[in-house]
């Protein structure tokens, strides 16, 4: 199912990993920029969102398909999918020390 025409987004997407980010529901709180462990989101310098607020893009090569942005996002503004497995000696290895809640 092409849900991407449905609202206006940005699609960042390698042979791996395909994210997408839907400017018109991100309201710009950050979550997914600070929850990310490569730091491979950022702010947006040209993309606006919902309140006028610059929203996240993506450098989809340091992705690591952890899906934090994803499910930290209050409002479903972001969409991961795994198009297939990357190999291990070409992923990322997290900036941030990522700590278990459990």
């Amino acid at each position: 199912m092409d849900i991407t025409p449905i609202f206006r987004s940005q699609v960042y997407e390698n042979e791996w990993d395909r994210i997408v980010v839907f400017d018109q529901l991100c309201k710009s709180c950050g979550l997914c920029i600070v929850e990310c462990p490569t730091e491979c989101l950022y702010w947006s310098e040209d993309i606006l969102g919902t309140y006028g607020t610059p929203v996240p893009e993506c450098n989809i090569d340091d992705c690591i398909s952890c899906k934090l942005c994803e499910v930290i996002c209050p409002d479903a503004a972001i969409y991961y999918e795994k198009i297939k497995t990357k190999p291990k000696e070409l992923r990322a290895k997290p900036k941030k020390k990522v700590e278990s809640t459990l």
